[in-house]
């Protein structure tokens, strides 16, 4: 399965894909089949636009946010 991290958030998943060589091959062809590649996660991947609501998340596992 394909690994990405998010460069906005440098949150880190993975996709399901039939064909993980050809889906490395077509989107990142740089990158190694197995080896982190680049892509907004679900929750950076939309715009936000004015007026728009919009809710904080804490990733799981960042202990950037933590609460002391």
């Amino acid at each position: 399965m394909p690994y990405l991290k998010c460069p906005l958030c440098g949150c880190t998943y993975h996709l399901q894909v039939t064909d993980v060589a050809a889906w490395y091959r077509d989107r990142h062809p740089s990158v190694p089949p197995g080896f982190l590649a680049p892509g907004k996660c679900y929750y950076c991947w939309q715009e936000i636009k004015e007026g728009d609501c919009i809710v904080v998340r804490k990733i799981i596992g960042d202990e950037q946010f933590a609460q002391p």
